[in-house]
């Protein structure tokens, strides 16, 4: 795997468990001392941070090291209610709007069956 490819994994994945946490690049910044810069090449796969940072970021953000690193299927990434939240969010975000408005139509309809 290349390095780019590396870095386009680790921005991913840190986006993504950033988003489950509730957390965001400034949170990273204030509550490890990391400067913006840096948090920032993290988040846009511009760098990818030394093996002692992963272990502190897996760490901060409950998750295994490997997570940050490696590549997942969706299926083995979904654990909880959090996990599908976010990763729903986040292939909205890739969608286009039409597409977006039928899914939040549908989700209102399987919402409107619960009840």
């Amino acid at each position: 795997m290349s390095e780019i490819e590396c870095k386009k994994i680790f921005a991913k994945n840190l986006r993504n468990y950033m988003q489950i946490n509730g957390k965001k690049q400034v949170d990273l910044i204030n509550d490890l001392k990391y400067s913006s810069s840096t948090v920032s090449n993290w988040c846009t796969g511009q760098k990818i941070p030394r093996m002692d940072k992963i272990e502190q970021l897996a760490k901060y953000l409950g998750i295994n090291k490997s997570d940050l690193i490696e590549e997942h299927p969706i299926e083995s990434t979904l654990q909880n209610e959090n996990d599908y939240n976010a990763k729903l969010i986040e292939l909205a975000q890739t969608m286009t709007e039409d597409n977006v408005k039928k899914i939040f139509d549908y989700a209102v309809f399987l919402k409107s069956q619960e009840e």
